[in-house]
């Protein structure tokens, strides 16, 4: 079994729903626990700053897996006091799985 498949058979997902996020710079999104989360960089980058540990530079191709549902924040370059959005208030306001932020 490859790395990639004992990861996901350890997050025991039971359901599963996804959102593709197109996001133009300056932008900041807020991830509040209670989700386990995996992300994948398809285009651009930005930082990951999980809560209590040291921000992760992302770029393209980047896979991020949350297991235990931490809370975090991604955050694009140039985006120094933007205002945090939430991301579980973009997913109630946004109809569909794809989700654009100007």
């Amino acid at each position: 079994m490859d790395l990639l498949s004992a990861v996901l058979q350890e997050l025991r997902l039971h359901s599963a729903t996804y959102r593709h996020l197109e996001l133009h710079p300056p932008w900041r999104l807020r991830f509040d626990g209670g989700l386990r989360g995996v992300h994948v960089v398809l285009t651009g980058g930005g930082t990951l700053i999980p809560d209590g540990q040291p921000p992760r530079q992302l770029g393209p191709g980047d896979l991020v897996v949350l297991p235990r549902a931490d809370s975090h924040e991604l955050v694009s370059p140039g985006a120094a006091g933007v205002p945090a959005a939430s991301s579980l208030e973009l997913a109630r306001r946004t109809d569909g799985n794809r989700i654009v932020v100007d």
